[in-house]
């Protein structure tokens, strides 16, 4: 039986193994975060001056890194539609199916900052404005002028009307992440 010092050293050791082991996976975890909003944002950055495509991205294909430019200000569509959430969730789970549909859509932003830029943001969307906290369940990508997007912040409820651009595949955190891209035209806080 070793001398009870002999433990206690045992223990101590133990103790600042784990704690170095669990610095370096936060470090590590740390890390490999910034390093993937970098590369979204530097992407988008050197991919800022493309024009639009004239066909949707594939929602098979290869992550992108950016929509469209919204340096080309198409026309104002003279008529947006309203859908029901039946119909909202189709149109979501295939957005290149519905290329070119113009809509009125209701939803929350969850993030626009300076990994989006100015010109696009994050948000959940719907067919229709709702008080219920989970109303809004689609995660959507929504981009636009700047000039349109006016003075917008994370949290803020609005109505949007926009056209679909497809479905659209962007490296998040967790990975590659597929949503529905949609241009924004106008937009009102609510």
């Amino acid at each position: 039986m070793p001398p009870p010092t002999h433990r206690k050293n045992q223990n101590v050791v133990l103790w600042i193994v784990g704690a170095v082991v669990c610095l370096l996976l936060l470090c590590c975890g740390i890390g490999v975060g910034g390093v993937l909003l970098y590369t979204f944002r530097s992407n988008q950055v050197a991919d800022s001056t493309a024009s639009p495509p004239t066909t949707p991205q594939a929602s098979t294909a290869a992550p992108t890194t950016t929509p469209p430019s919204s340096a080309a200000e198409p026309a104002l569509p003279d008529t947006f539609e309203t859908v029901t959430e039946r119909q909202w969730k189709r149109m979501a789970e295939r957005p290149d199916d519905h290329t070119g549909r113009t809509l009125v859509v209701y939803g929350q932003i969850t993030q626009f900052d300076d990994a989006t830029g100015k010109d696009m943001f994050l948000a959940l969307v719907g067919a229709r404005r709702t008080t219920d906290e989970d109303g809004y369940d689609t995660n959507t990508l929504l981009y636009g002028d700047p000039k349109v997007l006016g003075d917008i912040a994370a949290d803020d409820e609005f109505q949007a009307k926009v056209t679909v651009v497809g479905a659209y595949t962007y490296e998040s955190l967790v990975g590659p992440t597929k949503a529905p891209l949609l241009r924004v035209y106008s937009l009102r806080v609510l």
